[in-house]
Protein backbone atom coordinates (compact mmCIF):
# COMPACT_ATOMS: atom_id res chain seq x y z
CA UNK A 1 0.00 0.00 0.00
CA UNK A 2 1.04 3.54 -0.69
CA UNK A 3 2.95 5.36 2.09
CA UNK A 4 3.05 8.89 2.53
CA UNK A 5 6.66 8.84 1.66
CA UNK A 6 5.98 8.54 -2.20
CA UNK A 7 3.55 9.18 -4.63
CA UNK A 8 1.01 6.31 -5.55
CA UNK A 9 1.77 4.00 -8.30
CA UNK A 10 -0.64 3.30 -10.80
CA UNK A 11 -0.83 0.20 -12.87
CA UNK A 12 -2.89 1.05 -16.12
CA UNK A 13 -4.49 -1.33 -18.52
CA UNK A 14 -5.36 -0.01 -21.39
CA UNK A 15 -5.32 -1.38 -25.45
CA UNK A 16 -5.57 1.80 -26.92
CA UNK A 17 -2.66 4.15 -26.77
CA UNK A 18 -4.94 7.08 -27.41
CA UNK A 19 -7.27 6.82 -24.23
CA UNK A 20 -4.24 5.81 -22.02
CA UNK A 21 -2.73 9.38 -23.07
CA UNK A 22 -6.11 11.09 -22.42
CA UNK A 23 -5.66 9.40 -19.06
CA UNK A 24 -2.82 9.96 -18.21
CA UNK A 25 -2.98 13.99 -19.19
CA UNK A 26 -5.92 14.20 -17.14
CA UNK A 27 -4.09 13.64 -14.05
CA UNK A 28 -1.33 15.61 -15.01
CA UNK A 29 -3.83 18.49 -15.48
CA UNK A 30 -5.74 17.66 -12.19
CA UNK A 31 -2.23 18.07 -10.62
CA UNK A 32 -2.53 15.04 -9.28
CA UNK A 33 0.73 13.41 -8.05
CA UNK A 34 1.55 9.51 -8.99
CA UNK A 35 3.47 7.23 -11.02
CA UNK A 36 1.42 5.67 -14.06
CA UNK A 37 2.63 3.11 -15.70
CA UNK A 38 1.08 1.96 -18.99
CA UNK A 39 0.56 -1.90 -19.74
CA UNK A 40 -1.34 -3.08 -23.21
CA UNK A 41 -1.25 -6.65 -22.57
CA UNK A 42 -1.67 -9.73 -20.11
CA UNK A 43 1.79 -10.62 -20.12
CA UNK A 44 3.07 -7.06 -19.54
CA UNK A 45 0.11 -6.41 -16.94
CA UNK A 46 1.06 -9.64 -14.96
CA UNK A 47 4.87 -8.75 -14.85
CA UNK A 48 4.26 -5.12 -13.48
CA UNK A 49 2.12 -6.78 -10.67
CA UNK A 50 5.23 -9.73 -10.21
CA UNK A 51 7.55 -6.42 -9.29
CA UNK A 52 5.46 -5.59 -6.23
CA UNK A 53 5.65 -1.61 -6.43
CA UNK A 54 1.84 -1.04 -7.61
CA UNK A 55 -0.85 0.67 -5.05
CA UNK A 56 -3.86 0.86 -7.46
CA UNK A 57 -5.06 -0.43 -10.52
CA UNK A 58 -7.13 1.09 -13.56
CA UNK A 59 -8.10 -0.94 -16.08
CA UNK A 60 -10.33 -1.04 -19.55
CA UNK A 61 -13.26 -3.05 -19.40
CA UNK A 62 -13.58 -3.79 -23.41
CA UNK A 63 -10.23 -5.00 -24.59
CA UNK A 64 -9.34 -7.70 -27.47
CA UNK A 65 -7.66 -10.87 -25.81
CA UNK A 66 -7.60 -9.90 -22.36
CA UNK A 67 -10.63 -7.98 -20.78
CA UNK A 68 -11.05 -6.12 -17.71
CA UNK A 69 -12.95 -8.89 -16.00
CA UNK A 70 -10.24 -11.70 -17.03
CA UNK A 71 -7.71 -9.06 -15.29
CA UNK A 72 -10.16 -8.33 -12.36
CA UNK A 73 -10.28 -12.45 -11.53
CA UNK A 74 -6.43 -12.68 -11.56
CA UNK A 75 -6.03 -9.68 -9.11
CA UNK A 76 -8.25 -10.61 -6.64
CA UNK A 77 -6.91 -14.21 -6.93
CA UNK A 78 -3.10 -13.26 -6.50
CA UNK A 79 -3.66 -9.27 -5.07
CA UNK A 80 -6.54 -9.57 -3.33
CA UNK A 81 -6.03 -6.28 -1.27
CA UNK A 82 -5.03 -4.38 -4.07
CA UNK A 83 -7.36 -1.56 -5.29
CA UNK A 84 -8.95 -1.79 -8.59
CA UNK A 85 -11.40 0.45 -10.50
CA UNK A 86 -12.68 -0.27 -13.93
CA UNK A 87 -12.28 2.40 -16.45
CA UNK A 88 -13.98 1.90 -19.65
CA UNK A 89 -16.25 4.20 -21.67
CA UNK A 90 -19.87 2.47 -21.13
CA UNK A 91 -20.79 0.18 -18.51
CA UNK A 92 -24.40 -0.67 -17.70
CA UNK A 93 -26.30 -0.39 -14.25
CA UNK A 94 -26.38 -4.69 -14.06
CA UNK A 95 -23.03 -4.71 -15.58
CA UNK A 96 -21.88 -2.36 -13.28
CA UNK A 97 -23.27 -3.88 -10.21
CA UNK A 98 -21.84 -7.17 -10.85
CA UNK A 99 -18.72 -5.71 -11.16
CA UNK A 100 -18.28 -4.44 -8.01
CA UNK A 101 -19.99 -7.71 -7.10
CA UNK A 102 -16.57 -9.31 -8.32
CA UNK A 103 -14.09 -7.57 -6.11
CA UNK A 104 -13.80 -3.95 -8.02
CA UNK A 105 -13.65 -1.17 -6.17
CA UNK A 106 -15.14 1.22 -7.85
CA UNK A 107 -15.85 2.16 -11.60
CA UNK A 108 -15.30 4.97 -13.46
CA UNK A 109 -16.75 5.77 -17.17
CA UNK A 110 -14.34 7.67 -19.29
CA UNK A 111 -17.18 10.05 -20.43
CA UNK A 112 -17.41 11.05 -16.80
CA UNK A 113 -13.30 11.43 -15.85
CA UNK A 114 -14.45 14.27 -13.46
CA UNK A 115 -15.04 11.08 -11.01
CA UNK A 116 -11.85 9.47 -11.21
CA UNK A 117 -9.00 11.55 -8.92
CA UNK A 118 -11.83 11.56 -6.26
CA UNK A 119 -12.14 7.62 -6.69
CA UNK A 120 -8.64 6.51 -6.66
CA UNK A 121 -7.95 8.99 -3.95
CA UNK A 122 -10.64 7.30 -2.03
CA UNK A 123 -10.01 3.95 -3.24
CA UNK A 124 -6.44 4.47 -1.64
CA UNK A 125 -7.82 5.49 1.24
CA UNK A 126 -9.81 2.74 2.29
CA UNK A 127 -7.00 0.29 1.35
CA UNK A 128 -4.80 1.77 3.67
CA UNK A 129 -7.74 2.02 6.29
CA UNK A 130 -7.96 -2.17 5.27
CA UNK A 131 -4.13 -3.10 5.73
CA UNK A 132 -3.97 -0.76 9.29
CA UNK A 133 -7.01 -3.25 10.50
CA UNK A 134 -5.16 -6.20 9.11
CA UNK A 135 -1.95 -5.44 10.76
CA UNK A 136 -3.53 -4.44 14.00
CA UNK A 137 -5.45 -7.97 13.40
CA UNK A 138 -2.48 -9.40 12.90
CA UNK A 139 -0.65 -8.30 16.01
CA UNK A 140 -3.53 -9.10 18.15
CA UNK A 141 -3.54 -12.70 17.06
CA UNK A 142 0.34 -12.69 17.51
CA UNK A 143 -0.30 -11.09 21.27
CA UNK A 144 -3.04 -13.87 21.82
CA UNK A 145 -0.87 -16.45 20.48
CA UNK A 146 2.56 -15.56 22.40
CA UNK A 147 0.10 -15.28 25.98
CA UNK A 148 -0.83 -18.92 24.67
CA UNK A 149 1.91 -20.00 24.14
CA UNK A 150 3.49 -18.94 27.93
CA UNK A 151 0.33 -19.99 28.92
CA UNK A 152 0.99 -23.46 27.81
CA UNK A 153 5.14 -23.23 28.95
CA UNK A 154 4.15 -22.30 32.39
CA UNK A 155 1.45 -24.81 33.07
CA UNK A 156 4.46 -27.46 31.50
CA UNK A 157 6.58 -26.28 34.27
CA UNK A 158 4.57 -26.13 36.87
CA UNK A 159 3.22 -30.17 35.40
CA UNK A 160 7.31 -30.79 35.66
CA UNK A 161 7.77 -29.19 39.48
CA UNK A 162 4.61 -31.80 40.41
CA UNK A 163 6.04 -34.73 38.76
CA UNK A 164 9.43 -34.20 40.49
CA UNK A 165 8.11 -34.27 43.93
CA UNK A 166 6.57 -38.17 42.80
CA UNK A 167 10.06 -39.65 41.71
CA UNK A 168 13.34 -40.71 43.96
CA UNK A 169 16.30 -41.28 42.94
CA UNK A 170 18.34 -38.68 40.86
CA UNK A 171 18.06 -40.64 37.78
CA UNK A 172 14.16 -40.28 37.48
CA UNK A 173 14.52 -36.93 38.58
CA UNK A 174 16.59 -36.24 35.95
CA UNK A 175 15.56 -37.89 33.27
CA UNK A 176 11.88 -36.43 33.92
CA UNK A 177 14.23 -32.77 33.39
CA UNK A 178 15.53 -34.11 30.78
CA UNK A 179 12.50 -35.20 28.94
CA UNK A 180 10.47 -31.83 29.45
CA UNK A 181 13.18 -29.90 28.14
CA UNK A 182 13.41 -31.78 24.53
CA UNK A 183 10.04 -31.11 24.91
CA UNK A 184 9.84 -27.68 25.29
CA UNK A 185 12.91 -26.93 22.53
CA UNK A 186 11.70 -29.95 20.08
CA UNK A 187 15.00 -31.51 20.38
CA UNK A 188 15.70 -34.65 18.83
CA UNK A 189 18.14 -36.43 22.02
CA UNK A 190 19.86 -35.13 24.94
CA UNK A 191 21.57 -35.82 27.83
CA UNK A 192 22.63 -34.68 31.89
CA UNK A 193 25.67 -34.74 32.76
CA UNK A 194 26.80 -35.23 36.38
CA UNK A 195 30.30 -33.03 37.30
CA UNK A 196 32.79 -34.70 39.26
CA UNK A 197 34.69 -31.91 41.03
CA UNK A 198 37.74 -33.84 42.06
CA UNK A 199 38.44 -35.86 38.22
CA UNK A 200 37.30 -32.70 36.63
CA UNK A 201 34.98 -34.13 34.07
CA UNK A 202 31.22 -35.31 33.39
CA UNK A 203 29.65 -38.53 33.44
CA UNK A 204 26.31 -38.98 31.71
CA UNK A 205 23.34 -39.55 34.62
CA UNK A 206 20.43 -39.01 32.26
CA UNK A 207 19.94 -39.75 28.27
CA UNK A 208 17.12 -39.84 26.02
CA UNK A 209 17.35 -40.82 22.15
CA UNK A 210 21.04 -42.11 21.77
CA UNK A 211 23.11 -45.03 20.49
CA UNK A 212 25.64 -47.32 22.82
CA UNK A 213 28.54 -46.12 20.23
CA UNK A 214 27.50 -42.97 21.03
CA UNK A 215 27.21 -43.00 24.83
CA UNK A 216 30.37 -45.15 25.15
CA UNK A 217 32.51 -42.08 23.29
CA UNK A 218 30.88 -39.58 25.95
CA UNK A 219 30.13 -41.87 28.63
CA UNK A 220 32.95 -39.68 30.53
CA UNK A 221 33.79 -36.36 29.30
CA UNK A 222 36.90 -33.95 30.95
CA UNK A 223 37.02 -30.49 31.32
CA UNK A 224 38.96 -28.91 28.06
CA UNK A 225 37.45 -31.77 25.60
CA UNK A 226 37.28 -30.36 22.26
CA UNK A 227 33.16 -30.99 22.49
CA UNK A 228 30.35 -29.54 23.37
CA UNK A 229 29.74 -29.83 26.74
CA UNK A 230 33.40 -30.29 27.32
CA UNK A 231 34.05 -26.67 26.08
CA UNK A 232 31.10 -25.22 28.39
CA UNK A 233 32.47 -26.55 31.59
CA UNK A 234 35.27 -23.74 30.56
CA UNK A 235 33.16 -20.88 28.72
CA UNK A 236 29.04 -21.39 29.38
CA UNK A 237 26.40 -22.35 27.13
CA UNK A 238 28.06 -23.70 24.04
CA UNK A 239 25.64 -23.34 20.99
CA UNK A 240 26.40 -25.15 17.58
CA UNK A 241 24.14 -24.63 14.75
CA UNK A 242 25.28 -27.07 12.57
CA UNK A 243 28.54 -29.06 13.07
CA UNK A 244 29.51 -30.02 10.12
CA UNK A 245 30.14 -26.41 8.73
CA UNK A 246 31.60 -25.28 12.74
CA UNK A 247 35.45 -26.06 11.82
CA UNK A 248 35.70 -26.09 15.96
CA UNK A 249 34.07 -29.38 16.14
CA UNK A 250 35.18 -31.22 13.39
CA UNK A 251 36.23 -34.77 14.97
CA UNK A 252 32.72 -35.08 16.39
CA UNK A 253 31.35 -35.29 12.80
CA UNK A 254 31.47 -38.87 12.92
CA UNK A 255 28.90 -39.21 15.91
CA UNK A 256 26.81 -36.84 15.11
CA UNK A 257 26.33 -38.42 11.70
CA UNK A 258 25.62 -42.04 12.95
CA UNK A 259 23.62 -40.46 14.83
CA UNK A 260 21.51 -38.56 12.46
CA UNK A 261 22.26 -34.95 14.60
CA UNK A 262 23.42 -32.13 13.41
CA UNK A 263 23.26 -28.80 16.07
CA UNK A 264 23.59 -29.32 20.02
CA UNK A 265 23.20 -26.77 22.71
CA UNK A 266 24.86 -27.74 25.58
CA UNK A 267 24.24 -25.80 29.23
CA UNK A 268 25.82 -25.73 32.53
CA UNK A 269 24.27 -26.73 35.51
CA UNK A 270 25.43 -24.69 38.14
CA UNK A 271 23.97 -24.55 41.77
CA UNK A 272 24.75 -22.07 44.73
CA UNK A 273 28.08 -19.85 44.92
CA UNK A 274 28.28 -20.75 41.29
CA UNK A 275 29.33 -24.15 42.12
CA UNK A 276 28.91 -26.30 39.00
CA UNK A 277 26.90 -29.51 39.17
CA UNK A 278 26.63 -30.82 35.86
CA UNK A 279 25.50 -30.33 32.08
CA UNK A 280 22.55 -30.63 29.91
CA UNK A 281 22.97 -30.37 26.47
CA UNK A 282 19.83 -31.01 23.72
CA UNK A 283 20.65 -32.08 20.04
CA UNK A 284 18.97 -31.70 16.82
CA UNK A 285 18.71 -33.72 13.71
CA UNK A 286 18.62 -30.43 11.94
CA UNK A 287 21.06 -27.10 12.18
CA UNK A 288 19.24 -25.01 15.16
CA UNK A 289 19.58 -22.26 16.56
CA UNK A 290 17.49 -21.28 19.82
CA UNK A 291 15.30 -18.47 20.22
CA UNK A 292 16.22 -15.77 23.21
CA UNK A 293 12.77 -17.12 24.12
CA UNK A 294 13.31 -20.93 24.12
CA UNK A 295 16.57 -20.13 25.75
CA UNK A 296 14.73 -18.41 28.85
CA UNK A 297 12.59 -20.62 28.81
CA UNK A 298 15.13 -23.34 28.65
CA UNK A 299 17.08 -21.82 31.89
CA UNK A 300 13.64 -22.28 33.81
CA UNK A 301 13.97 -26.19 32.82
CA UNK A 302 17.96 -26.61 33.98
CA UNK A 303 17.05 -24.24 37.08
CA UNK A 304 15.01 -27.46 37.98
CA UNK A 305 17.86 -30.06 37.63
CA UNK A 306 20.09 -27.68 39.34
CA UNK A 307 17.48 -28.06 42.58
CA UNK A 308 17.86 -31.41 42.18
CA UNK A 309 20.94 -32.10 42.07
CA UNK A 310 21.77 -29.87 45.23
CA UNK A 311 18.81 -31.66 46.82
CA UNK A 312 20.19 -34.85 46.20
CA UNK A 313 23.70 -33.51 47.32
CA UNK A 314 22.58 -32.17 50.38
CA UNK A 315 20.59 -35.57 51.23
CA UNK A 316 23.72 -37.63 51.00
CA UNK A 317 26.06 -34.82 52.76
CA UNK A 318 22.99 -34.60 55.88
CA UNK A 319 23.23 -38.66 55.82
CA UNK A 320 26.83 -38.67 56.42
CA UNK A 321 27.00 -36.32 59.17
CA UNK A 322 24.75 -38.75 61.08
Amino acid sequence: MPQESHAPRILHLEDDSNDAALIQFHLKTKKFPCVLTWVCGEADFRAALSRGDVDLILSDYRMPGYDGDRALRFVRENYPHLPFIMLTGELGEDRAIETLKRGATDYVLKGNLARLVPSIERSLREAALDDERRRAERELKSTKDQLTRELADMRRLHELNISLLEEEGIEPLLQRVLQACLELVGADKGNVQIYDEEAQGLAIAAQVGFGEEFLDHFRWVAAGRNCACGKALEEGRIVIRDVFTDERFEELRPFFEKEGLTSVVSSPLVGRARKLFGMLSVHFRRPHTLTQRELDLLDLYIQQAERVIASMRDAVVRRRAR
